[in-house]
Parts: C-alpha cells; sequence; structure tokens
C-alpha cells in the first residue's frame, strides 16, 4: 500500500513521531524545570511580547500567565517603569551580550520591592535575535536588612560620638579602628575619620605613647583588664587633666584577641569639686554652723551631720549609729512642734522652711538655733530627705532680748518726752479756764458779800410779817439794803458767770479726760479699739500744738468698726503724726513763708482694713529726704527741738506691731498726707508687744 507523507508522520512507530514526542517532552521538563525556579524568569520576542515565564514570574507580576503571555510591558506595568524596561531592552538588543541592572519597583499599595535584573539575547538558528531571556533577584530584603545596619551602625556612631567619654577601639597593631568624636578632640584630630588607621605616636609625644604601647602589648598577651586614674597633659590643648583610663581586650568569634577597647572619661571637673568639697566640709566643721541631712523615714534617721555638732557635746558617729536621735536634741518644749513642722513639709510639699528653736546640749545648756530646712527629691521626684542648715543664734536672741527692752526704754522715754512737751501747752489749756473759774467765783463771792444785808433784812421782814409787825420802818431797811446793789448787772452776770463756770470744768474735765486715755497704759496684747475716739483725744491732746498755727477738721466715719489694736502704742503713733504736721505748718507759719494752715483728719473702712489719714497744708517734705523720712534719729528741725524718733516710732507701731501699712504722700508748697492702713483681722498669734510701765516714783 502506498503511503503519504501525513502518514508517515501520523504513524505512531514513525522517527518524526517519536521525534516529536520526545521534543515535547524536552519542552515539558525544561517548563517543569523553569517553574521549579525560585527567581521570576520571562522571555520576549524582539518587539517586547512576553513569550514565556515560570511560576515564580507571575506570582512576582500577581497575573496568571494567560494574562502575560501574548502582553507586553506597556500593558502590565506602569508607564514609568514599561518605559525604563523598553528603553533597556532596546539598548541590549542594540549591544547584544547581557544586561544587569536594579531597580526599586513600587506597588499600588504603596510597597515596593528592590529587584536586580539579570536579561540575554537569545538567537535563532541562523544567528538572529529572537528575543530576551530575563531573570530577576529579589534583594528587597537583603537591601532592607542593609539599610537596617547602616541606620544601626549610624545610631551607634551617633551615640558614641555623643558619648562625653573618649572611646577608641584598636587592631592588634594597636592602630585605631574607630574613634568617637571626644576622642578625635581629645588627641587634636579634625574628625574621627582622619584617626583611622593611625596610632597613638602620630598625636602623642614618644614619652607618652610608648608607656602606652607597652601596656597594651601586655594587655593583649594577658587580657587582664587595666582600670586607673591618671593625671596626663591633653595632646591637643596642653591642659592638665585627670581621666579615668579603662583598658578592656576585644575578643574575636574563637574568643581570640583581635584588639582592645579603651575608654577614657575626663574627671577633672569632679576631682576639682572633691578638692572643694573637702575644703568646703572642712569649713563647715570649723564654722558655728551644721549642716544636716535627714531621711523621711520612720523615725528620721540622719544621713549625715558635720563633725562640728560636737559644739553641743554630741560626737556625729553617736548620730549615725541611731544612739542618738535628733530630736533628743530639740529642747522638750519645742521637740513635738518641730516634729510636726518636719512631717508638714513631707505631707504638703513645702519646699522650704525656716524655724528658730532651743536645743539642750550634752550639759544642760540651753541654746538657740536657726534652722533653715529643704526638700530634697530623687529623679524621680519622690521626697526622699530633709536638708537643713543649723545656726546657733542665742546671741542675737539675747541681743533681741535686749533690744526689746530697750525699745520699750525708748518708746516710754518719747512717750515722756511728748508728754513733757505737750505738758506746758496741756497746763496753759487747763489754765485758761481755771482764770476764768477764778475771776467768776470772786465775782460771785461779792455778790454774796453785797447781798449779806439784804438777806438779813429779808430774814426780819419774814419774822415780821409774820407777827404782823412788818411797818414803814421795815420797808424802809429793805430799800437802803438794796440800793447800793445795782440789781440790773446781777441779774445779767449772775448766770453768765455761773455758765461759764460750769464750761471751765466741763473743759478742764475733757482735757484731764483725754489726758489719762492716752497715757494710761493698755493691757497686755490686742484689745478692739475706737479709731474715732482714739483721734478725738490725740486732737484734745495736742491742742496747745495746733491752734496757733493751724485750724483741724475732722472728717470720721461714723460706722467705723471697731479695730483690733495694742491701744497705748497707736495712741502714741497718731500723736507723734498729728504733732510733726502741726509743728510742719508751724515752722512755715513763723518764717513768713504761710499764714494759718490747715489739717484734716478722716477715716474710712476700706476692704479689710480702716484708713486714717492725717493731711496738713505745711511745707511738703522736699524730694532728697523722703528716703529717710521713717529713718532712726533722722530730724530737719534745729537742735533740742526734735529727736527724730517720732516718725520712726510711728512706723514701727503700725508696721511691724499691727502688720499694717504707714505711707505718705508729698508735694512741694502743699503739704503732706500721710495714711495708715490697720487690718480688722490680726494675724495668728499676733506680735503682742509688753506694756509700757509706769514710772516709778
Amino acid at each position: 500500500m502506498q503511503m503519504d507523507d501525513a502518514d508517515i508522520a501520523a504513524s505512531p512507530d514513525s522517527p518524526f513521531t517519536s521525534s516529536l514526542n520526545s521534543a515535547r517532552e524536552s519542552i515539558a521538563f525544561l517548563g517543569s524545570l523553569i517553574d521549579s525556579i525560585h527567581n521570576p524568569i520571562f522571555f520576549k520576542d524582539t518587539e517586547g511580547i512576553y513569550i514565556g515565564c515560570n511560576a515564580a514570574f507571575c506570582e512576582f507580576l500577581g497575573k496568571p500567565k494567560r494574562d502575560i503571555i501574548g502582553r507586553s510591558v506597556f500593558e502590565l506595568s506602569s508607564p514609568e517603569d514599561a518605559s525604563v524596561y523598553w528603553n533597556m531592552d532596546r539598548e541590549l538588543f542594540a549591544k547584544g551580550g547581557s544586561q544587569i541592572y536594579q531597580k526599586r519597583i513600587i506597588f499600588k499599595d504603596g510597597d515596593y520591592k528592590v529587584v536586580r535584573f539579570e536579561k540575554a539575547v537569545y538567537y535563532h538558528t541562523d544567528g538572529s535575535q529572537a528575543g530576551i531571556v530575563g531573570s530577576i533577584f529579589d534583594l528587597t530584603d537583603i537591601i532592607r536588612a542593609e539599610e537596617r545596619l547602616q541606620r544601626e551602625h549610624q545610631l551607634v556612631t551617633t551615640l558614641v560620638n555623643m558619648l562625653p567619654e573618649m572611646i577608641c577601639v584598636k587592631d592588634r597593631e594597636l592602630r585605631y579602628l574607630v574613634v568617637n568624636q571626644s576622642f578625635a578632640e581629645y588627641v587634636g584630630a579634625p574628625d574621627p575619620d582622619a584617626c583611622k588607621g593611625k596610632w597613638d605616636g602620630d598625636f602623642m609625644p614618644e614619652e607618652e605613647w610608648l608607656n602606652d604601647a607597652r601596656e597594651e602589648q601586655a594587655l593583649l598577651e594577658n587580657g587582664r583588664l587595666i582600670a586607673r586614674e591618671e593625671k596626663v597633659q591633653a595632646p591637643r590643648s596642653g591642659e592638665t587633666l585627670w581621666l579615668r583610663t579603662m583598658k578592656v581586650p576585644l575578643r574575636g568569634s574563637g574568643n581570640d584577641i583581635v584588639g582592645l577597647v579603651i575608654q577614657r572619661t575626663d574627671i577633672t571637673q569632679p576631682k576639682s569639686l572633691e578638692r572643694k568639697l573637702v575644703q568646703l566640709e572642712s569649713i563647715v566643721n570649723d564654722s558655728t554652723s551644721i549642716a544636716l541631712l535627714i531621711e523621711c523615714s520612720q523615725n528620721w534617721p540622719i544621713a549625715f551631720i558635720s563633725e562640728n555638732v560636737f559644739q553641743f557635746g554630741y560626737t556625729a558617729m553617736e548620730l549615725y549609729d541611731g544612739k542618738v536621735s535628733f530630736f533628743d536634741l530639740i529642747h522638750k518644749e519645742d521637740r513635738e512642734r518641730i516634729r510636726t513642722d518636719y512631717e508638714s513639709m513631707v505631707n504638703d510639699g513645702i519646699r522650704e522652711m525656716v524655724r528658730e528653736y532651743r536645743i539642750t546640749t550634752r550639759s544642760g545648756i540651753v541654746r538657740w538655733i536657726e534652722d533653715r530646712r529643704k526638700l530634697l527629691r530623687n529623679p524621680l521626684g519622690r521626697i526622699t530627705h530633709l536638708q537643713g542648715i543649723l545656726t546657733d543664734i542665742t546671741r542675737r536672741k539675747l541681743d533681741e532680748e535686749k533690744h526689746k527692752l530697750m525699745d520699750v526704754q525708748l518708746r516710754q522715754a518719747q512717750k515722756l518726752e511728748a508728754i513733757g512737751q505737750l505738758a506746758a501747752g496741756i497746763a496753759h489749756e487747763i489754765n485758761t479756764p481755771v482764770q476764768f473759774i477764778g475771776d467768776n467765783i470772786r465775782f460771785l463771792h461779792d455778790v454774796c458779800e453785797q447781798i449779806g444785808p439784804l438777806m438779813n433784812v429779808l430774814s426780819d421782814f419774814k419774822s415780821a410779817s409774820t407777827h404782823a409787825k412788818a411797818g414803814p420802818e421795815m420797808i424802809n431797811r429793805i430799800a437802803g439794803a438794796v440800793e447800793p446793789m445795782d440789781v440790773d448787772f446781777l441779774r445779767q452776770e449772775m448766770p453768765e458767770a455761773i455758765s461759764q463756770t460750769t464750761d471751765g470744768v466741763r473743759r478742764i474735765s475733757e482735757i484731764v479726760r483725754a489726758m489719762k486715755e492716752f497715757s494710761h497704759p493698755s493691757a497686755a496684747g490686742f484689745s478692739l479699739v475706737d479709731i474715732n475716739h482714739s483721734l478725738e483725744n490725740a486732737v484734745t491732746v495736742s491742742r496747745n500744738e495746733w491752734k496757733y498755727v493751724a485750724d483741724i477738721e475732722t472728717d470720721l466715719d461714723s460706722s467705723l468698726p471697731l479695730v483690733p489694736c495694742l491701744a497705748t502704742q497707736l495712741n502714741q503713733a497718731i500723736l507723734n503724726i498729728l504733732v510733726n504736721a502741726a509743728q510742719a505748718i508751724g515752722e512755715s507759719v513763723n518764717k513768713g513763708l504761710s499764714n494759718r494752715g490747715k489739717i484734716v483728719i478722716a477715716t474710712r473702712k476700706d476692704e479689710a482694713s480702716v484708713v486714717i489719714r492725717i493731711s496738713d497744708t505745711g511745707p511738703g517734705i522736699p524730694d532728697k529726704i523722703r528716703d529717710r523720712v521713717f529713718e532712726p534719729f533722722f530730724t530737719t528741725k534745729d537742735v533740742g527741738k526734735g529727736t527724730g524718733q517720732g516718725l520712726t516710732i510711728a512706723y514701727d507701731v503700725v508696721t511691724r506691731l499691727h502688720h499694717g501699712k504707714l505711707s505718705f504722700d508729698s508735694k512741694a508748697g502743699e503739704g503732706t498726707v500721710f495714711r495708715i492702713e490697720l487690718p480688722l483681722v490680726q494675724p495668728e498669734p499676733p506680735i503682742v508687744e509688753p506694756p509700757d510701765t509706769e514710772p516709778q516714783h
């Protein structure tokens, strides 16, 4: 039977069929082999159309093979990436051979991959270019690891360079491998990189680096750590430094010593501070002030106390060991108060506190100390200790007591001086009504003598009229007794004389009462005082000081509440200011600089205080002396006319004793206004001034 070529090809036993099957098996095998390769592999023809790829490439693009084969890069990639791939392919076809390049591919979700393309041209059997075969290697993890390592290296380098310690790493040849910024500055290099590959001899004098080299060679052999404090001369600046040096062997993976790490810390300042602390401790121990540090815990144990506590008869060791508590030193009457103060500091977070209290020495002597206490906190903000400076103020306390006594005596003396200055005026004020009382009494005495005969006649007339014996003779006798008398004059003058006498007695009574209230010592401590009444008494007592040179006007608030005051001291302060105003006007009047002046006294309530204003039309206070007005013993009066204590005492009484304010406003040629502010509530406990005592006769 005749067979054509098609029949031969279709025959399963023909050589062609066998070769075709073998080729198909080889292609299938190659396809399976390519698919088993982990890296993406693709094939393109000369027009850039994908004609084949493996499973990894499909996974890389995220597309099935049917959506890849027969398409170009412009259909599968972004325009930017496709343009790059096309240009690279054209370049590869033009040059032939192979091509390797790296590219960062950014996906739609923002993620990216860094890949390396390895491409080559493949050819037809006739030698013409058939297309491009390429493979893709994902370098993302490697690149990211490298970037991470680079960041970590940069971070470590930055941290090391930020360290104040001088750090370097040397190899076995003692050449620098790593140097930080502090070390570079120490040896005088411009930057750490300038030190790499060099050694100490490039920066240090021979006598220094030779000793270090011998020591470091020994360390490389025996591996023994070196640590010490040393005094050196800095290579760059030449200044003398104290360094804490540590040299440690650097070991490799096999535990062999491959180099060494050197750390140098500049301790020049701590050394200096250490010396200063020693000096300070010596100074503290030689002083009378005791430094103290107490733990804020149960029983308040002492963490530190300076050695000079021996001045109280105790040793620092006794207090350290707890054999003696610090509170054992405090006087028993002050102990609980101070313990409460310390607890308040800790509980309320009071940063600083100053207290004065007594302690009892081992020998039983009582001393006064000033305790300046301060809270200390740890880095977390927790209160840990109380730091204190204890200063013996016994002498100051004694001086204060003496000063108080002298102050009372001076106040009494000034008061007596004021009374003495006012005595003549008060005597004159009393003498005037006494004179017209005396004149009126003498007038009434004369009148009584004149009406005596008339009274006798009238008595006889009464008896005669009773017995019906009155006649012309009796009438003549009455007329004779009345005739010498000026009846109309007596009728007019007698009531006036009696009225004047009554007024004079009232005036004397007012002066005596005011003087008594002014000078009578008040009870110890504060009492509620009628300020308006006190001002009226001061006006009465000082009348002779102002009546010839000024008029006084008062504008007193009748609704003024009672004010807690030390009555005697406040009276003295008001009188001092009032007399000062009168004398200022008097000087101006006496010098012919002004006519009769005016003093205005006013009171008002101002929120939490009562305000007293005493204004005058005197010459005013010159600018150059206004800062000295309240200065002790300062006066502008002539010698013998003032002690310079009046306004000083007034200022002390108002500000210190009454916690008030005393101020003034003055204009040259117009006058001065003094303003006294007294609080309606005194702080607790109030400052109690000992009462003035009556002079002993």
